[in-house]
């Protein structure tokens, strides 16, 4: 099978703003990757995690 003559290479995985996509997805990853596992290696609280967490449980009577 001739993979670049197929229409999914030539008309998608081949075109500019999908290869922006994988590129901002590789670099965002690199810059929060170390960030999230700094939080995980030295058992703080991942600040944006837990914010939803005390809502919902805001509103519930404990008994």
């Amino acid at each position: 099978m001739d993979f670049y003559h197929n229409w999914l290479y030539e008309y998608i995985l081949n075109t500019n703003w999908f290869i922006w996509i994988i590129i901002i997805l590789v670099m965002g990853g690199n810059i929060v990757s170390p960030i999230l596992l700094w939080f995980l290696m030295s058992g703080k609280k991942i600040p944006f995690f837990n914010k939803n967490k005390q809502q919902d449980t805001a509103g519930v009577k404990q008994e």
